[in-house]
């Protein structure tokens, strides 16, 4: 006779033939067959199924008060059937351990360290795999834009805005663009290529007499002064922030009589104007002042 099993213990009801445990792991014991016996008065149940650790229908219907009891199950009846049970789980379970992934494992085992998962190299060989806690973090991610704030990346965009390289008589040279706090700059490779130039750095007013300047400080003035004086001084629209390189000047009308000669000179160039002065011979006569308006044009920076 076989020793009766009599781990945790059971609820019956009177009238039912479900039998119900309470820390009895009837699979895990490997429990196959026999009676099941409570310890109050009733009838013995034979074990029709074993359902799980906690379930085992009996084959007649309990006819005894309802309650929760010690019991055993006598399996000596059954010990055939449980020897070919456990054989046969036996040998499942070596079945399943006698593979190479598992021997593959195996063989590493013993270098084991934190932060390791195993990787296979092939059909039969292992290695340990390091995982960084950001890795470890990024994997435990739920969804993609977890992943994205992970990363500290920016949400798809659904197209390419930018594409670097390849198109018509391009090579695969990597630009750079970004900004200095003050402008707009590009590189390509290590070569700088300088200011971007674009509306935002450009100053200018279309007037009769206005100004352009462009974003790398250089400006252009220009304008035109009706007066008739020979000599005069001419104020900039806007005084150019550091120097003005030159500035020339020449008479507005183009009907003058064909015997008139006109001279036109500047002078006292600085970045806030600079002095014209205008000279017409009428006939051979007397040098005078011109009599005209004048025209001019100012470069510098």
């Amino acid at each position: 006779m076989t020793t009766p099993y009599t781990t945790g213990s059971i609820t019956l009801a009177n009238g039912s033939a479900v039998v119900t445990g309470a820390g009895t792991a009837w699979q895990t014991a490997l429990i196959a067959g026999g009676t099941i016996y409570a310890e109050v008065a009733g009838n013995p149940l034979p074990i029709l199924t074993i359902d799980s650790n906690t379930q085992i229908t009996a084959a007649i219907k309990w006819k005894g008060a309802s309650g929760t009891y010690p019991y055993a199950i006598m399996r000596d009846t059954a010990y055939g059937q449980q020897t070919v049970a456990n054989a046969n789980a036996l040998s499942t379970y070596l079945q399943r351990l006698d593979n190479a992934s598992l021997a593959a494992l195996a063989s590493i085992a013993p270098t084991l360290s934190a932060g390791m998962v195993p990787r296979g190299l092939s059909g039969n060989t292992m290695e340990w795999f390091l995982v960084s806690d950001f890795i470890k973090f990024l994997l435990n991610d739920p969804d993609a834009a977890t992943a994205r704030t992970t990363l500290g990346a920016q949400a798809a965009l659904g197209f390419t805005p930018v594409q670097q390289g390849g198109g018509y008589g391009q090579g695969s040279n990597k630009v750079f663009l970004g900004w200095t706090n003050s402008a707009l700059k590009a590189t390509v490779d290590s070569t700088d290529l300088g200011k971007v130039w674009t509306d935002s750095a450009v100053l200018w007013n279309a007037a009769t007499s206005g100004y352009h300047k462009f974003p790398n400080g250089f400006m252009l003035q220009w304008g035109y002064d009706p007066t008739g004086s020979g000599d005069f001084r001419k104020i900039f629209p806007v005084a150019f922030p550091a120097t003005c390189f030159t500035a020339v000047a020449t008479m507005a009308s183009s009907d003058l009589p064909a015997t008139t000669a006109v001279t036109v000179s500047t002078s006292n160039v600085d970045k806030f104007g600079f002095d014209i002065r205008a000279r017409a011979v009428n006939n051979g006569g007397a040098v005078g002042g011109a009599g005209q308006g004048a025209l001019w044009l100012a470069v510098g920076y």
